[in-house]
């Protein structure tokens, strides 16, 4: 098995532990931990708590990103958008030049 790469004490205990284990005792993102390991915190400064706003913050900005993946996803482009990219295509463009007559 892996050794883990970045071993630290825990504040609360004293034990030495790996971050991923650090990040779950501490109920925190394990990626949380990781950056501010490496911006040089330790301590008790490693598993302080997330601000409220900033929590917030991210939830709201992740959950609006995510929204608009799926809404984008979900609408089916109409048969008038599929046209007009074809259309748009050099390929396209000789197409609609050499069958225009019978597309009426």
């Amino acid at each position: 098995m892996a050794r883990p790469k970045h071993m630290t004490e825990d504040p609360a205990t004293g034990e030495l532990v790996s971050l991923q284990e650090l990040a779950i005792r501490h109920d925190h993102n394990y990626a949380t931990i990781q950056r501010r390991y490496c911006d040089g915190k330790r301590g008790l400064e490693l598993i302080k708590a997330v601000p409220e706003g900033k929590r917030r913050a991210g939830k709201m900005a992740s959950t609006s990103r995510r929204n608009r993946q799926t809404a984008a996803s979900r609408s089916p482009a109409t048969r008038k958008q599929v046209a007009s990219q074809v259309l748009a295509t050099p390929a396209g463009k000789l197409a609609g030049r050499l069958f225009r007559d019978y597309a009426a």
